[in-house]
Formats: C-alpha cells, sequence, structure tokens
C-alpha cells in the first residue's frame, strides 16, 4: 500500500501544529502562522484522564486505534494506515463535562472513534451490507466498552490539535483539511472500488450547532 501525498493542510502532525509551545491554525490555503491563527493554549480543567494511542489514517483520513489497525475505507478490506508517528489522546474521563461532547466510542471492526448516539445511522467500512444489491453500502459501527469525551469548540485546550470535524454519513471523526482526498464507507460499492468522501457537519452536544465545529483531541 502506497502512501499519500499530503499538502501542508492535509497533514495533522505535530510538528506543523505546536511551535514554542502554541498551537498554530490550519487554513484551507495551507499552514497560516499569523498572530490570528496563533493560539495560547486554553487549560482544559474537565480531562482527568486520556487514552493515547489513536493515530490518524494517512488513506481515509480518520482517527482510528493505534493498536488496532481495523479496516479502511479507502482500500477494501485493507488495514489503516499510519500517517505519522504522531499519537493522539482522547479522554475517558473528566471532572466536568464542559466543553465535550460524549458519548464518542470505539468501533471493534473498524477501529474508527464514532459519535456513539448515531450508531443505528452509522456506517462501518469492516461491516460489508448483505442487502441487495450486494455490492453496495455498509453495515453500522460496532460498539465498544469505552466512553469517550471529545473535546469541541473554538477554545483549543491546551495540548490538543483543532480542526477535526464529525462525518454525518459514517459519524466518525476525520481530519477536516483533507477532506477531498477523504473516504467515507455510507455507500462503498464493492464492485468498483468507488467511495464518497467524509461529509463535515455542524454537530455540538444536543444537535447541531451555529457554526462549523472543530473537534480538538489530545496529541502526546
Amino acid at each position: 500500500m502506497e502512501d499519500v501525498s499530503h499538502s501542508e493542510d492535509q497533514d495533522p502532525s505535530r510538528r506543523q501544529l505546536l511551535k514554542k509551545g502554541m498551537l498554530v491554525g490550519l487554513g484551507t490555503a495551507g499552514l497560516v502562522i499569523a498572530s490570528a491563527a496563533l493560539t495560547a493554549g486554553v487549560a482544559q480543567a474537565g480531562a482527568t484522564s486520556i487514552q493515547y494511542g489513536w493515530r490518524y489514517c494517512a488513506n481515509c483520513h480518520s482517527l482510528y486505534w493505534g493498536n488496532n489497525p481495523g479496516t479502511c475505507a479507502a482500500v477494501l478490506l485493507s488495514p489503516h494506515k499510519p500517517y505519522s508517528s504522531t499519537s493522539y489522546g482522547i479522554a475517558t474521563a473528566v471532572s466536568s463535562t464542559s466543553g465535550f461532547q460524549y458519548p464518542w466510542s470505539y468501533c471493534s471492526a473498524c477501529s474508527c472513534l464514532y459519535y456513539g448516539p448515531d450508531i443505528s445511522a452509522s456506517h462501518c467500512a469492516a461491516a460489508p451490507s448483505t442487502a441487495l444489491p450486494p455490492s453496495d453500502g455498509t453495515n453500522p459501527h460496532t460498539a465498544g466498552n469505552t466512553t469517550y469525551y471529545l473535546s469541541y469548540g473554538a477554545q483549543n485546550p491546551s495540548g490538543t490539535q483543532p480542526g477535526w470535524r464529525f462525518c454525518g454519513y459514517c459519524k466518525e471523526l476525520f481530519w477536516g483539511a483533507a477532506i477531498a482526498a477523504s473516504a467515507c464507507p455510507v455507500s462503498y460499492n464493492f464492485a468498483n472500488s468507488a467511495n464518497p468522501a467524509h461529509s463535515p457537519v455542524d454537530e455540538g452536544p444536543g444537535g447541531p450547532v451555529a457554526d462549523e465545529t472543530d473537534y480538538n483531541p489530545y496529541i502526546e
């Protein structure tokens, strides 16, 4: 499996986002280093336990659990491929839910992070549909046992990376700047290996919010 080429705005690696301990905003035109985009981290008081080891897939551009390569929607029934050695973290316990959306969940089949309450409408790359026609579509994710709390909004807590998005089709978390090159399992055609890109949806606690929401996983 060959690596996917990335422009600066598609690369969510730590070295491009951290400079002298501060977070750098990523724009659609590339890496923007300016006073408006350089934001000092704001303390995230709520997280009391963070699980690191999540990875960014170079092919489908979703976040997946690094200890299980799972299944990638971009390459039929093949495992995810880490773009870099960057380890991402998601809170598993918080002292306050303010600034967090939950419950996010781990899919034990494809290994991606998805929004738990939407499981019945979700789509998993590891679960091809058996409905007619048999070549099209995927079934929902398989729920894991852990509840995850995902930081969201423009606050950009210290040690996190903004710019991640919620896909309204598969319900997974994906890297927003790479949407054009992304792969979503919502209507994968297994006959001709065609698949759509992710679709960003504004989503906050309790439903849609007024503007496009940044999700902010931690980076190690």
